[in-house]
C-alpha cells in the first residue's frame, strides 16, 4: 500500500514507446536469449504499471514524449492501452502532458483510451485534482505542446491562475535554462514564480530531480536509450503528506543500464595478455558497487576508459586494437555485463618534461602534450574545435544532430592521438638505433 497519511504519485519522464535502445551487441544478446525489446521502453513501461499497482499509488503521471513519433503510434497504442487499462482497473488515475515527439499522436490516443487524461492540450494550462486514498488532495497543473516547435516560454508572467488551496504539482515538457531553444524554453526564475510546490519536467533524458525535497528537475528517460544515457533510470515516487511536505525517490526499474568504468592500466605488466582479465574484473567490481540498484537490470553495458601510464604502451595499443567488444560478455545473475566500448585515455610511461628538452620531433610533440595537459595550448585546441565543427556541420552529418565538441571533449582527443603519435615516433627512433 502507499505510505500511510500520504498521497503517492508515480511519475515517468520520456518513454519513447516505439523505439529500441541503440548500441546493443546483437550477437551477445542472441547468445544469451535477450531480445532488444526486452531491454527497451515497452518492457520498462510494463514494469512501471506492475509496480504502480503493487504499491497502490494514487496516480501515474507521464511528462511527455510517451511515443517516439507518429510512425510509432500503432505499436504504442497497444502498449499504452494495455498498461492504462490495468492502472484504471486498479483505481489509479493516469495523466500526461504531450511533448514535442508526441504532440499530434498523444491527444488522438487519449480519445481512444478510457481513463487517460492529457492535460493542457492546445497549449492551454489545465489542472486536475488527484484524490489521495490516505493523504491530501493534490492539484496537478500541466501544459502540452500545441505544435512540434515552441520557441516561447509556455509560462505566463507571474503565478499560474490556479488556487493554492492544496499542494500544487507542475508537469511540463520543456527545455530548462536554454534560451533560444525550439522546445519550450523556460527559466528557473519563471518556474519558481509560477507557484507550484514542485516541477516535474520532461524532455532531457538525464535525471536531475534530486532525492529528498528538491523544487524542480528532470525525471529523465525511463530507460537508457543509448550509451550516453548512463546511470540510474526509472520512475519517481512523489509523496505528499498531510502537512503538504513533498518528497521524491527514484526506482531503478530500467531493464537496461549504461555505465562508465575507469580502469587504470599502471599495473598491467603485459597488456596483450592481461587486458581482457583486467576488464572483466573491472566490470565485476562495478556490478558489486551497484548491486542494490541492479535487482531489476537485465543488461549492464559499460564503456571502459583506460587511464594511467603504461610501461608497454605499444603493447597496450595492440591489445586495444585486438579487443573484441562484440564477443565479451560476463553473465552475473540476474544481470548480463557487456563492454560497450573501450576508450584508451592512457599514456605511455614517459617523462614528458625530460623529453620536451630535446629538439627532435618527439621533443616538439612532448612540449605540445604538456601544454595541452596544462591548458596552455589554446590556439591548437581552438583550431581543433573549429575543424571538428566543420565536420559535424557537413550535410551528411547534420541529420545525426551531433553537438559541436568543445574544449572539454577536444583536449582528451588531442592527448589520445598525441600519445599514440609519440609512442610511434619513439618506437621508430629505437628501430633506427637498433639498425645502427
Amino acid at each position: 500500500m502507499a505510505s500511510g497519511g500520504a498521497t503517492v504519485l508515480m511519475c515517468v519522464g520520456d518513454m519513447h514507446l516505439g523505439r529500441l535502445a541503440s548500441g546493443l551487441p546483437a550477437g551477445i544478446l542472441d547468445e544469451y536469449r535477450l531480445a532488444p525489446r526486452h531491454l527497451g521502453p515497452a518492457e520498462a513501461w510494463r514494469r512501471v504499471v506492475a509496480q504502480a499497482i503493487d504499491l497502490a499509488v494514487d496516480a501515474v503521471v507521464l511528462a511527455g514524449d510517451l511515443v517516439e513519433s507518429d510512425n510509432a503510434r500503432f505499436e504504442a497504442f497497444g502498449q499504452l492501452q494495455s498498461g492504462i487499462g490495468r492502472l484504471t482497473a486498479a483505481g489509479i488515475d493516469v495523466c500526461a502532458v504531450a511533448g514535442n515527439h508526441d504532440v499530434e499522436v498523444l491527444p488522438r490516443l487519449a480519445d481512444s483510451l478510457e481513463g487517460f487524461r492529457v492535460l493542457g492540450t492546445g497549449g492551454q494550462w489545465e489542472d486536475h485534482i488527484v484524490s489521495g486514498r490516505d493523504g491530501p488532495d493534490v492539484r496537478l497543473v500541466g501544459w502540452s505542446f500545441p505544435q512540434k516547435i515552441v520557441t516561447a516560454s509556455p509560462l505566463p508572467s507571474g503565478r499560474l491562475p490556479f488556487p493554492d488551496d492544496m499542494p500544487l504539482l507542475g508537469i511540463l515538457h520543456a527545455d530548462l535554462d536554454a534560451s533560444g531553444s525550439r522546445y519550450a524554453p523556460v527559466g528557473r526564475a519563471e518556474l519558481t514564480a509560477a507557484g507550484p510546490d514542485i516541477w516535474l519536467l520532461g524532455h532531457i533524458h538525464r535525471p536531475t530531480l534530486s532525492h529528498g525535497d528538491g523544487r524542480f528537475g528532470y525525471l529523465g528517460s525511463l530507460v537508457g536509450l543509448d550509451r550516453t544515457e548512463t546511470g540510474r533510470h526509472g520512475p519517481w515516487l512523489i509523496s505528499v503528506d498531510g502537512g503538504g511536505q513533498i518528497t521524491q525517490r527514484q526506482l531503478a526499474l530500467g531493464p537496461l543500464r549504461w555505465e562508465t568504468v575507469v580502469l587504470p592500466v599502471d599495473e598491467l605488466a603485459n597488456p596483450v595478455l592481461d587486458l581482457q582479465a583486467a576488464v572483466i574484473a573491472a566490470l565485476r567490481r562495478r556490478r558489486d558497487e551497484l548491486a542494490d540498484e541492479l535487482t531489476e537490470t537485465q543488461a549492464l553495458g559499460c564503456r571502459v576508459r583506460l587511464t594511467g601510464r603504461c610501461g608497454d604502451f605499444a603493447g597496450l595499443l595492440r591489445a586495444v586494437a585486438e579487443f573484441r567488444t562484440d564477443q565479451l560478455a560476463v553473465p552475473c545473475d540476474p544481470t548480463l555485463l557487456f563492454v560497450d566500448r573501450l576508450v584508451n585515455d592512457a599514456a605511455p610511461a614517459i617523462d614528458l618534461t625530460d623529453l620536451a628538452r630535446t629538439a627532435d620531433p618527439p621533443g616538439l610533440l612532448a612540449r605540445h602534450l604538456l601544454a595541452i595537459e596544462r591548458g596552455d595550448d589554446q590556439p591548437l585546441v581552438d583550431t581543433a574545435c573549429t575543424e571538428a565543427a566543420e565536420v559535424t556541420g557537413r550535410p551528411q552529418f547534420v541529420a545525426l544532430n551531433r553537438r559541436d565538441p568543445g574544449d572539454l571533449e577536444i583536449r582528451p582527443r588531442l592527448l589520445r592521438v598525441g600519445y599514440r603519435a609519440l609512442a610511434a615516433l619513439l618506437a621508430q627512433q629505437e628501430d633506427e638505433h637498433a639498425v645502427v
